[in-house]
């Protein structure tokens, strides 16, 4: 059976995608520009601060392969409305003065942006057969904006006016994502790949040695991203530059990453676009690292290649997403090689700062840091190539 999907349905799925995405980041993108303003309204001390950042990032290690379990259950559909609306809970508690209640919901939230990082991509393929790399383009985009926006206005939101009155929006942002995924959820169809999807494999995906690479691939990004984005100020700090000067390099960073998020899914159905694709980041994360550990460059100098390094974490991350869809042959395997990937790289990613500053305080340097990090580089480009000859899990 051929499911026609109309040009007004793809719209629709377009639109929910979008509403959904907005919130997938912004919880989290949010917090760090009003962190000062959080812990004094809450009391929240130094030593407790970083659960905020940690939390999330653990809750996706631990709990990504059983929400692929419930997607299969339940219905991926079902299953992400259900814990969007865990977040929209965990929003409210955040808006209390109380320490248990902003962690709690802080965890409520990671579980419904989990819900989403690991069963989205396997309703894109579901929903838009024939035009996935649309889905994840209109996913990854959305998800960046409003992750930067988020993080450039929540310190002038809380300025303005208050910190509840910032909390309170990001929950009637949650309250705008659950609405706009409900279409999702109505005449929910069962195509030939869902049903497919039964009968595709019996084989364990943590079995398949591609699946591995593909969550070797997500981890590593994930490590040489959030261990540089936690240290990169320290680092240019140290050589020589001012925190502001340090802080916009950071910012240059953040930049350089958004288009990829257009651009990716796109470039990667071409041919030879994915190999392009894996050489570029590959190369620009090397470079761009080991200009970083080279004292005396000017400020456009480290301005580029800063910007060079964004674009290699935009490629890396949005290219793991287009793996996802691209390796696997229905709905159930793209949900479970999401799940996995993403255990292994946030357990990657909330080790890795907190690795990186051990490494610091022993050899009172950053050179061993950067070394690492163009080690893992190389690594990174290592692991693409070989995924870019494989065609799929099974």
């Amino acid at each position: 059976m051929i499911i026609i999907v109309t040009k007004r349905k793809t719209n629709l799925i377009l639109f929910s995608i979008i509403l959904l995405a907005i919130n997938m980041r912004l919880p989290i993108t949010s917090i760090p520009p009003i962190l000062g303003s959080l812990q004094k309204a809450i009391g929240l001390p130094n030593s407790s601060a970083g659960l905020l950042t940690t939390i999330p990032l653990l809750t996706f290690a631990l709990v990504s392969p059983i929400l692929a379990w419930i997607g299969k259950k339940f219905g991926n559909e079902l299953t992400i409305l259900l814990f969007f609306c865990l977040l929209v809970v965990g929003s409210l508690f955040r808006i209390s003065t109380s320490i248990a209640m902003v962690m709690v919901g802080t965890f409520l939230i990671a579980l419904g942006i989990d819900s989403a990082n690991v069963l989205l991509p396997a309703v894109i393929k579901d929903r838009l057969q024939f035009k996935p790399m649309l889905g994840v383009s209109a996913y990854t985009t959305s998800m960046s904006l409003a992750a930067a926006l988020g993080t450039g206005f929540a310190g002038v939101i809380v300025a303005g006016s208050s910190l509840r009155i910032a909390m309170i929006i990001l929950t009637i942002i949650g309250i705008i994502s659950v609405l706009g995924w409900l279409p999702m959820i109505h005449k929910t169809n069962r195509t030939k790949f869902q049903v497919a999807s039964s009968t595709s494999h019996k084989r364990s995906i943590w079995s398949s040695k591609i699946s591995w690479l593909i969550s070797l691939f997500f981890g590593l990004q994930s490590l040489i991203y959030y261990s540089l984005l936690t240290w990169l100020p320290s680092i240019f700090v140290s050589n020589g530059f001012s925190s502001v000067q340090a802080g916009t390099f950071v910012t240059i960073v953040q930049i350089g990453s958004f288009p990829c998020a257009f651009v990716v899914p796109f470039l990667a159905d071409r041919k030879h676009g994915d190999a392009i694709l894996v050489w570029i980041l590959g190369l620009g994360f090397t470079l761009g690292t080991i200009c970083f550990g080279i004292n005396g460059l000017n400020v456009w100098f480290v301005s580029l290649a800063s910007l060079v390094v964004g674009i290699s974490s935009g490629i890396a991350f949005n290219l793991a997403i287009v793996y996802f869809a691209q390796k696997s042959i229905n709905a159930e395997e793209t949900a479970e090689i999401s799940g996995m990937a993403q255990t292994v790289g946030y357990l990657l990613a909330a080790v890795g700062p907190v690795v990186f500053g051990y490494l610091q305080s022993f050899f009172h340097s950053w050179g061993p840091v950067l070394i690492i990090s163009i080690i893992l580089s190389i690594c990174l480009l290592i692991v693409g190539i070989f995924l870019n000859k494989q065609k799929s899990v099974f």
